[in-house]
């Protein structure tokens, strides 16, 4: 049965240039009606509901009325709008994010009596989380003791306290689910140090807006019915074939920082000149969305079967002389296009262990 990626979202080709767009459009604008996660005042961004065919749709999911259809089609696994116990080893912006996107009304993997068990780090983000759902929400200094009150267990630590955070865990190998938040955490070391068999055990990497259940995540292994029907429930997931295709995907979620750059940079061109820093941030943020709120219709009812990139041919649609084509030419003559490929070569690298963060 086909998969699709978003709410409303249609089927996407597998390219990965076009898979770390989707990605990236995600974490700028939400569907259903959600407002857009750069500023309240951007307006209301949603996806059309049309279709396109592709041959690469099958690892691409969604929430919503086809997440059940494919849940009835999986089999009942447990794992539906039902009580979870779901634990999180640190919980900080990213940790924080899933759970309220868990919790939230919109959600369709847990039920009002699910149960979440939190780390008290960081404070600022699980008090208030508790706050909010003081009959779901538990707040522990012991991380055996989330271990133990959970099924799902998301790790979300630094780095460098993996190693040293799991080998003082124990896990129940008929009965746990770990599903790592951590970058450059490999699954080997992940299955090892937990003692739980591959196929429970799982790589995770999305964005904030899964908060408000319409973001996109990356998931390696493929396969795992908890995690996808969760991250359905979520907005929808990219199941990738083996860890080294995730990290050319993660390359793309790197991007939500330089894009915020740019509309800050915009921004304040703008506010130098006399425009209010509310106005500037409510029009660029409106102006940028609609920008790729059509590049996404477009991508939908045009892109090309033979797999050739669509987004090369949008640019050349760019009126001759015009100030779009004057902007593109200058700033590809500055090279900050080629600023892009060596900042996701940088995180490429980083990602295969090969350089630093500089």
């Amino acid at each position: 049965m086909p998969r699709y990626l978003s709410r409303n979202l249609p089927q996407i080709p597998r390219l990965h240039l076009r898979a770390c767009f989707v990605i990236l459009v995600c974490a700028l604008a939400g569907s259903d009606n959600h407002y857009s996660s750069i500023h309240s005042s951007f307006g209301v961004y949603s996806f059309s509901d049309q279709r396109i065919p592709s041959a690469f749709s099958q690892r691409f999911a969604t929430s919503g009325p086809q997440r059940k259809a494919m849940q009835a089609t999986e089999g009942d696994d447990g794992v539906g709008p039902q009580s979870q116990r779901i634990g999180f080893v640190g919980f900080g912006t990213i940790a924080s994010a899933i759970a309220r996107g868990l919790l939230s009304d919109k959600n369709q993997f847990c039920s009002s009596q699910s149960k979440v068990a939190v780390s008290y780090r960081s404070a600022s983000k699980s008090g208030p989380l508790m706050e909010q759902y003081p009959d779901q929400v538990s707040i522990h200094t012991d991380n055996q003791e989330i271990v133990d009150q959970s099924d799902v267990i998301f790790l979300c630590v630094l780095p460098d306290q993996v190693d040293s955070i799991l080998s003082d865990l124990k896990f129940d190998q008929e009965r746990h689910t770990l599903v790592s938040l951590v970058s450059t955490s490999k699954l080997d070391n992940l299955i090892a140090m937990s003692g739980l068999s591959s196929d429970r055990v799982v790589k995770m990497i999305c964005l904030p807006r899964v908060s408000e259940c319409d973001n996109v995540s990356l998931l390696v292994p493929p396969g795992n019915n908890v995690v996808n029907t969760m991250c359905q429930s979520l907005g929808g997931y990219v199941e990738c074939k083996d860890e080294e295709e995730m990290q050319v995907m993660m390359c793309g979620t790197a991007l939500m920082g330089p894009l915020y750059g740019i509309l800050n940079r915009n921004c304040e061109w703008l506010t130098k000149r006399g425009v209010s820093a509310k106005d500037a941030e409510s029009f660029l943020g409106s102006v940028y969305q609609g920008m790729i709120q059509d590049a996404v219709s477009r991508h939908q009812t045009d892109a090309n079967e033979d797999g050739t990139m669509f987004f090369k041919e949008m640019i050349d649609e760019q009126t001759p002389g015009g100030l779009n084509e004057q902007a593109l030419k200058h700033i590809q003559d500055q090279g900050a296009l080629d600023a892009y490929d060596s900042a996701m070569d940088a995180i490429h690298e980083r990602l295969q262990g090969k350089g630093d963060d500089s």
